[in-house]
């Protein structure tokens, strides 16, 4: 639409030049079969790899921030004082169901959260034409 309007004041300011000769278009304007933005997988992958970076950096911010010991091994390599007993984790049926209904839910929060971040990401580039020439421009 910007290009017709551009040759719309050329062959206005044409005419003004060459007031009384008359003039005709040889080749008409060709649009672009591609849109020029936004290239929407592009954005979606962005969005994916931003998603999962901060994903992995509360999880090794977690990690950092846990100072319990979770196995006997762990409390012998931090303490020179010998370990006297340990307790054996005991799985009872209840507690088999409980971590099977755990994975589920964890899975399931997974895959949600990426249809989240998708449509987020949908959304955000869909008439944003801000964000598309700031992308057009860092990729460029």
């Amino acid at each position: 639409m910007l290009k017709r309007y551009e040759e719309a004041q050329l062959a206005e300011s044409m005419e003004q030049v060459q007031k009384g000769e008359q003039f005709r278009v040889l080749d008409q304007a060709v649009p672009n079969a591609q849109p020029a933005a936004p290239n929407r997988p592009r954005l979606l992958v962005m969005a994916l790899a931003g998603a999962i970076g901060l994903a992995v950096a509360v999880l090794l911010l977690a990690e950092h921030l846990d100072t319990s010991f979770h196995e006997v091994d762990e409390l012998r390599a931090f303490s020179n004082v010998p370990v006297l007993a340990s307790i054996p984790r005991i799985l009872s049926g209840t507690d088999l169901r409980r971590r099977w209904w755990r994975m589920r839910l964890a899975t399931s929060a997974a895959f949600v959260g990426l249809v989240i971040i998708a449509g987020l990401a949908y959304v955000a580039a869909s008439g944003n034409e801000r964000l598309v020439s700031l992308l057009a421009r860092v990729g460029a």
